[in-house]
């Protein structure tokens, strides 16, 4: 018992940590270069969403949602495109072992098969479901589906999870980092929770 409230201490202390470091380097000069550089390798290969240093940005400063979220669009484009030529042209060099380490390569004839079927509104799923978009984005350059498919369905895809936060936070945020600071340790377990029960239904949800 007081190793497993140790171990969840420790987590707890780790995100505040996260939390705090997000919210401090919200107002550095080079924020949004470096929130553009975190999105756009998360779209290829970081197994980290953008969303924990996109949230505490938003949340630190409210009236420029709409631009961190812009931000994350075209860096997320940017790493789409990047990852769908790794996809087309490096697959068994470099696509396949970002594969394997999410283990998705036995999953593979699963992906053409929804491709074939559903073409672009896999992408749109991708980018807005838990499902990490770094495997969609690497399988669609390797079935070659068509680019301009490609980049509206993530234009759209983004654009919905990435907006849709930014409007939250534009009207909520300062109700929200409010209730975040008084209620962190009891929302970053409810997180460990999500993480958990979505770690066990990603083999359902694909």
């Amino acid at each position: 018992m007081i190793k497993t409230y140790l171990k969840y201490q420790f987590y707890i202390d780790k995100c505040r940590q996260l939390y705090d470091f997000c919210l401090k380097i919200s107002c550095h000069p080079r924020a949004k270069l470096y929130l553009f550089i975190f999105t756009f390798f998360e779209s290829i290969i970081f197994p980290i969403p953008q969303d924990v240093m996109l949230l505490p940005m938003m949340l630190a400063q409210p009236k420029k949602s709409f631009i961190f979220a812009t931000i994350c669009l075209i860096a997320s484009l940017a790493g789409a495109l990047t990852a769908y030529a790794i996809g087309l042209w490096f697959f068994d060099v470099i696509a396949l072992p970002i594969i394997e380490f999410y283990q998705y390569q036995a999953k593979t004839q699963e992906f053409q098969e929804l491709f074939n079927k559903y073409d672009w509104q896999v992408v749109i799923i991708g980018a807005i479901s838990p499902i990490p978009f770094k495997i969609v984005t690497l399988m669609s350059g390797f079935f070659n589906i068509n680019i301009f498919t490609f980049i509206l369905s993530t234009i759209l895809g983004r654009s919905v999870r990435f907006y849709i936060l930014a409007l939250f936070v534009y009207f909520f945020g300062d109700t929200c980092k409010i209730l975040i600071d008084r209620y962190f340790n009891i929302l970053s377990i409810m997180m460990v929770a999500c993480i958990i029960g979505l770690t066990f239904a990603l083999p359902f949800l694909s």
